[in-house]
């Protein structure tokens, strides 16, 4: 038997599957709706500029960093409207809420990623010398480490988050 949401999953899994052979085929102009607003954010919290070139990014001078397609957070985007998407889809009734949740999954992402990764890069900005000198890292690996814990981190707290807020709102309905 398959499961009552068994088809909204697949739904669900094919188009991040979808999206992700998309990605492949982008380049920086491609991803201007993530690049865009994730270094104007970017360079509001940290009093930077940046200009674009369509074959770079965005280069920040003040940091000597690069806002590329490498950093435009499109996976954790992509992971992160699955995760919102399998969580609500549990509490949803009808058959309309469900397929209405697709876009607001997609669009919610959209919006968490934007404010994580310009959190993140300047996370990165802000502590990758010192884990390259205290942990003795290549620039590199301190630059995956702190993207990894960072994206982590945000993935659990907006899972707790949505799952404790759903559990409450549901269980004043029953």
């Amino acid at each position: 038997m398959i499961h009552k949401n068994g088809i909204y999953y697949l739904i669900a899994i094919g188009l991040f599957i979808l999206l992700k052979f998309w990605f492949a085929s982008l380049e920086n102009s491609g991803l201007l709706p993530l690049l865009q607003p994730t270094s104007a954010l970017f360079g509001t919290m940290a009093g930077s500029a940046a200009v674009f070139s369509p074959e770079h990014g965005f280069y920040h001078a003040k940091f000597n960093i690069l806002i590329d397609e490498s950093c435009a957070g499109y996976n954790f985007m992509l992971m992160t409207f699955l995760m919102l998407y399998f969580l609500c889809i549990k509490y949803a009734q009808k058959p309309r809420s469900k397929l209405l949740l697709l876009p607001a999954g997609i669009s919610a992402a959209y919006i968490l990623t934007l404010f994580i990764n310009a959190s993140r890069i300047l996370m990165a900005v802000l502590l990758q010398p010192a884990a390259e000198s205290a942990l003795q890292l290549n620039p590199a690996v301190a630059h995956e480490t702190i993207g990894i814990l960072t994206y982590f981190s945000f993935l659990l707290i907006i899972y707790t988050g949505v799952e404790k807020g759903l559990q409450k709102k549901y269980e004043k309905i029953t």
